[in-house]
């Protein structure tokens, strides 16, 4: 076999990029350049031993490197053979999703040494062996990496089916931790829909959570909080909080918001003068995300009616 042209490699790489080149002692084939199919650049290094004539065994496995950069995660910080890792703040549950996950299961039989992924401020290294006439082994393993650089496309298409009906701007295409998203409305009302994970008025902590903003004018603050949220997730400014209902709460919670808390289940909601705050557990599905927008309409309608006060 020319290992100037290894068969694993056809098909999954744009030719006018790739390179050949023969080093070290006993003598190896490299081959580098850009893979065609992730949603960002990705690059490769093929590795495998040959002979003078540059000919490789039709049976030899070339150790494969796949690098590319995914800047939505940024805050993904993984290094591992294996997806199960401890997920304190719920990066990992995240950006590693279904997809991810299956396209990772599937690439496990290619090889009889486990892959290694290793992810760190945005660069992702995706290191194993691929048998050199392994087409179908190459592709299962470059679906590894398409699934990764996917992963902000998919969460944010399905916040914006989330939203269904209610949903009055989609957004950017590629979702991104503690920054814009889609808009939706309510009642009348323009509420603003972003994943977060730094700390905020909703969460005294770094965690992944969904929140929905609408603005408020003079709102008398009030704050609700479900009794399981951890103390350290809770959020940082609120009177003395007292069992409401099965809700912590630092004032009365008027019957309706009450209700409508019970059907969103909510980790927080915060009212303050200029913005009502509802914030989801992680990535919220279509239920939540409905419920929720209900926490945001009765809570901006008690506002304007100063029940608080």
């Amino acid at each position: 076999m020319d290992a100037r042209a290894l068969p694993f490699l056809d098909g999954h790489v744009v030719p006018e990029l790739a390179r050949f080149e023969v080093l070290g002692r006993p003598l190896s084939a490299v081959a580098n350049g850009v893979l065609r199919a992730p949603a960002v650049r990705c690059t490769y290094i093929a590795t495998v031993a040959c002979s003078e004539e540059l000919e490789v065994e039709a049976w030899a496995r070339a150790r494969l490197e796949l690098d590319m950069h995914v800047d939505e995660l940024a805050d993904l910080d993984v290094e591992f053979a294996s997806l199960d890792r401890v997920d304190r703040d719920g990066v990992v549950a995240l950006w590693l999703d279904d997809a991810v996950r299956a396209a990772w299961d599937a690439a496990a039989e290619v090889d009889d040494r486990p892959l290694e992924l290793h992810v760190r401020a945005g660069t992702c290294v995706l290191v194993g062996r691929v048998g050199v006439a392994d087409r179908a082994g190459m592709e299962r393993v470059v679906a590894v990496v398409g699934a990764l650089a996917a992963a902000p496309e998919r969460r944010a298409a399905d916040l914006v089916a989330g939203l269904a009906g209610a949903l009055r701007a989609p957004g950017p295409p590629r979702l991104r931790l503690d920054a814009a998203g889609p808009v939706a409305a309510t009642s009348g009302i323009e509420v603003e829909v972003s994943v977060c994970l730094a700390p905020g008025p909703d969460c005294a902590a770094r965690a992944v959570r969904t929140v929905l903003r609408a603005s408020a004018t003079d709102a008398a603050p009030l704050v609700v909080v479900d009794p399981a949220l951890a103390r350290g997730r809770r959020p940082d400014r609120h009177g003395r909080l007292v069992e409401a209902g099965g809700w912590l709460a630092d004032g009365p919670v008027p019957a309706a918001l009450h209700a409508a808390l019970d059907r969103a289940r909510p980790s927080a909601l915060v009212v303050a003068a200029d913005a009502i705050r509802v914030a989801l557990p992680a990535a919220a599905d279509a239920r939540q995300l409905d419920a929720a927008l209900g926490v945001i309409a009765t809570a901006v309608g008690d506002a304007r009616r100063s029940p608080y006060r």
